[in-house]
């Protein structure tokens, strides 16, 4: 068996951001929970500010943490998206050709 290191405050930081992860990229989930029908307008958007404020909370002292997180599923995101397109930064005019044609269809 491996030797256990001492719990240390990094290890509570990487807990912290890895369960702030979690919920953030769950949100969807969450979103569809009973009972939140009420709440859910704007595209979840009410709901969705109140999961970051538990989560900056929960975060304590360093709830710049969130932010952070959410950086990183926005770039995320925008880079699947643009894998999935084939786009690149800016453009280009045969991929844009291509996106106007399968829009046509």
């Amino acid at each position: 068996m491996p030797p256990r290191d001492a719990w240390s405050d990094s290890h509570d930081e990487i807990l912290l951001r890895a369960v702030i992860s979690l919920i953030l990229a769950n949100r969807r989930n969450l979103y569809a929970t009973p009972g939140l029908e009420g709440v859910g307008d704007h595209g979840g958007e009410r709901i969705n500010k109140k999961i970051q404020g538990f989560a900056r909370r929960m975060a304590g002292e360093k709830a710049g943490m969130v932010g952070e997180e959410l950086g990183k599923m926005v770039r995320k995101r925008k880079e699947d998206v643009k894998e999935e397109t084939g786009e690149v930064e800016g453009g280009t005019a045969k991929v844009k050709q291509e996106r106007n044609k399968k829009r046509k269809l």
